[in-house]
């Protein structure tokens, strides 16, 4: 691949090889890669999401879009997983809406994201697994899970 991967910060002496969500290896490496048991990406998080594997070091948690065209969204969640319970969510077209369940289907977040970066605290929320739905001004609904760990 001879694209420009878009790493958050690749040249400052303490890398940050985090893809956003217009990246163009996400789900694009080999279609055969089988993680290993344990095995992580660079940060410690899933090998692979979305059940394909990214090429790179990181494997990006960017939401996938509901009509299966790649990437053309352009939202993107950072950190995930994330340990402190924030999330700054990344759009490039806002105002946006915001759902965000828990593993029961219980809506614990409903929002607007007003800007392309937008930080989403979780502080009242256990540890697990939350699905989040995204909803674009053009309609176009995106879904994606957070983590807290």
């Amino acid at each position: 691949m001879y694209a420009d991967p878009q790493f958050t910060n690749s040249s400052s002496s303490t890398p940050d090889f985090h893809l956003p969500g217009t990246s163009v290896c996400i789900n694009a490496g080999d279609p055969g890669f089988i993680a290993g048991n344990n095995e992580t990406d660079f940060y410690g998080g899933a090998r692979i999401v979305n059940s394909k594997v990214d090429i790179g070091a990181h494997e990006s948690s960017a939401v996938n879009p509901v009509n299966e065209k790649k990437n053309e969204t352009g939202v993107s969640f950072f950190p995930n997983p994330s340990s402190d319970r924030k999330f700054t969510i990344y759009v490039i077209n806002f105002p946006a809406q915001l759902q965000l369940c828990d593993l029961s289907g219980r809506l614990i977040l409903e929002t607007t994201l007003n800007s392309s970066s937008n930080l989403i605290n979780l502080d009242n929320e256990q540890n697990g697994i939350y699905f989040c739905k995204i909803i674009l001004p053009d309609g176009t609904a995106c879904t994606g899970k957070l983590i807290i760990q």
